[in-house]
């Protein structure tokens, strides 16, 4: 049983090598208040488009346990503090 749940959120880290992404999030409607979370992207080339700093629109794929970003559009771009 799939869903699918979109929101918008700021990149905090790209890791290319594990095909995972941070994001800084929004509230996910339906699922999950604002956080900060790591998951895998389901296209690896996905990660060449984005970047640390990058604000972008990202869809989630829920299935039982198992998150997967299946999108990921480049809105924007924020200051990132470290």
């Amino acid at each position: 049983d799939k869903q699918t749940y979109k929101s918008v959120g700021v990149i905090k880290k790209v890791d290319a090598e594990n095909s995972k992404i941070t994001i800084d999030h929004e509230d996910i409607p339906g699922y999950m208040s604002p956080m900060e979370m790591t998951e895998p992207v389901k296209n690896k080339t996905m990660l060449e488009t984005v970047k640390v700093g990058d604000k972008v629109e990202f869809e989630l794929e829920r299935t039982g346990e198992k998150l997967l970003i299946t999108k990921l559009n480049k809105i924007g771009e924020v200051a990132v503090l470290n």
